[in-house]
């Protein structure tokens, strides 16, 4: 997925529709669940309208995400965060981040960092390709910007990298939580005595 020339500025990146897909299939049987019991019973209408709000509300979201890049700036855009911009002369690194160490952005982010301050993409709602056309404009417009090797390769279309930091560092985090958890019982279970 070579990306040098396959595109035009402006260009627009948005959130990819496995994105809403995947909430879809996640939230969509408990709204269908509580319909289901709101026909038999009114008392479930409240958890219907609430499971459909929910839904409706992590559908609105996930449209709401947007980068914009122009001929000299890039703008990133989420329903809680509008205009969020930086001109590609003020960039100063370009970096993939991943874990929770910033909840403002996502698990996985795109950092964009200038000397005044830092746009942090949430790199999840986007498609590989689109986010492999960021990593190459931002890396090829931006004088003097550093990049780490994770850009670099997603600028030349490889995703391994990133997905394979991403699945490491949920390993990572999942065996924290399972010995916090294991250690706790342990404790309990030796204070029972």
């Amino acid at each position: 997925m070579k990306t040098n020339g396959a595109y035009s500025l402006p260009y627009i990146i948005k959130a990819e529709w496995t994105s809403s897909l995947l909430f879809l299939i996640l939230l969509g049987p408990i709204v269908i669940l509580f319909l289901h019991l709101s026909f038999k019973s009114l008392s479930a209408l409240p958890g219907f309208i609430l499971s459909l709000s929910v839904l409706s509300g992590v559908l609105v979201w996930l449209r709401s995400f947007k980068i914009t890049i122009l001929e000299g700036e890039v703008i990133y855009d989420t329903l809680f965060s509008k205009n969020n911009r930086m001109a590609f002369t003020d960039i100063k690194k370009l970096e993939i981040s991943i874990g929770a160490s910033n909840r403002k952005a996502g698990f996985v982010r795109f950092n964009v960092c200038s000397g005044a301050g830092m746009i942090a993409i949430n790199m999840k709602p986007f498609g590989k390709h689109d986010l492999a056309v960021l990593a190459d404009v931002l890396a090829s417009r931006a004088p003097g910007a550093k990049t780490d090797e994770m850009v670099e390769e997603l600028r030349r279309g490889n995703f391994s990298p990133v997905a394979s930091a991403t699945a490491k560092k949920i390993w990572q985090v999942s065996w924290s939580i399972f010995l916090m958890f294991f250690i706790i019982a342990l404790i309990h279970g030796l204070t029972k005595r």
